[in-house]
């Protein structure tokens, strides 16, 4: 840990907007990635990142109730589709995803995609395009479909491509050589997160994107498959993106602090009314030059979207959607032969992430 650590840090997203509203101690990254590395590395006492990066690290939870999560669809993190507006197979191959991800968990899903792919003698792939900028909302779509015996590709491209039709992305990866998908059984989908996410869902809309990856319509639509409704479909539990971790040891005085902090400026913000969120929303869109996102959203959306998110995480579900994506995680490693213990689980994972029902700060 160095000495310019800094104390706390978030993404600056609208969807961590509680954790650093009117509070300029916090450092702010572009992108969880960025949070993730600094994290990591000692330079930050307390950041509020992807769950999956957090347990991967080896890093301890120091406030378990306090988090970002959803319940349901939480508009800024989805996947959409590529070749479906053309290709019937392509279209057939994403309704199928759709309907057997619902209930996956209790299915157990893993053997038997395992044993149908076997047996048709091709393994199914897919590729996902993504910036790289999250590692929660990768490891969560990359789960989904390896849950049904996908073989899963990332492809890293430019953030260029976060704000073109889909159209345009299909002839720009033409131009460069790339056909996605391969094979016409194969998927190929862009992943989107935060606000880029948010000012795309706006900017491109899609008449048929609802209802949502929830649905047991069997016409359902699927030009744009929202990813934390997939993972409660898939697991029956909320999705939890991010929670505050610290690379402290226990009976840390700064990471104390932090914890401390955090509780208090939670309870702030519970104090505010609907309006002062929304102007804090509307100054932190100018401050980060986002006028093009403040413009589409519009004053309504912004406050459907805020309403939306959950930052309190008393409710044991939380908790328990933690614990699966843990276990999720723990049971790929070991077939990657890359085990090594996750904090949660070499602290007891019930202790480690024991919430106080009693105190709901939100």
């Amino acid at each position: 840990m160095t000495e310019s650590s800094s104390l706390r840090a978030a993404v600056a997203y609208l969807n961590m907007l509680p954790f650093f509203a009117d509070d300029s101690e916090v450092k702010l990254y572009d992108s969880p990635q960025a949070l993730n590395h600094d994290l990591t590395a000692g330079r930050v006492i307390a950041g509020c990142s992807s769950v999956i990066a957090g347990l991967d690290a080896g890093l301890r939870v120091i406030q378990p109730r306090l988090g970002v999560a959803a319940e349901g669809d939480v508009d800024s993190v989805f996947i959409e589709p590529i070749g479906i507006s053309n290709n019937s197979e392509c279209r057939s191959a994403w309704e199928r995803f759709v309907s057997a991800n619902r209930n996956g968990l209790q299915k157990k899903l893993p053997n038997a995609a395992v044993d149908q792919n076997r047996k048709s003698g091709r393994a199914r792939t897919v590729t996902i395009l993504s910036s790289g900028a999250s590692a929660q909302s990768l490891w969560i779509v990359k789960t989904l479909f390896l849950a049904q015996g996908y073989t899963v590709s990332v492809r890293i491209i430019g953030r260029e491509f976060e704000q073109m039709p889909v159209c345009s992305i299909e002839k720009h990866l033409a131009d460069l050589g790339l056909k996605f998908p391969v094979h016409e059984s194969d998927l190929c989908c862009l992943l989107m997160i935060g606000d880029p996410a948010l000012e795309r869902r706006r900017t491109f809309a899609c008449s048929d994107e609802r209802p949502s990856a929830q649905s047991s319509d069997s016409s359902m639509n699927i030009h744009r498959l929202d990813v934390a409704a997939l993972w409660q479909s898939y697991a029956g539990l909320p999705c939890v993106f991010a929670l505050w971790f610290t690379p402290c040891p226990d009976n840390d005085e700064r990471a104390d602090e932090a914890a401390a902090r955090l509780l208090a400026k939670a309870t702030e913000w519970n104090g505010f009314d609907g309006n002062r969120k929304l102007n804090f929303a509307v100054s932190f869109l100018k401050s980060r030059k986002h006028e093009r996102l403040l413009s589409v959203l519009g004053h309504d959306a912004i406050v459907r979207y805020l309403d939306n998110l959950r930052f309190d995480l008393s409710d044991d579900s939380y908790a328990q959607s933690v614990a699966t994506m843990a276990k999720l995680r723990q049971a790929q490693m070991s077939r990657e032969g890359a085990l090594k213990p996750h904090s949660l689980f070499t602290n007891g994972l019930n202790n480690s992430i024991k919430l106080n029902k009693s105190t709901n700060i939100f």
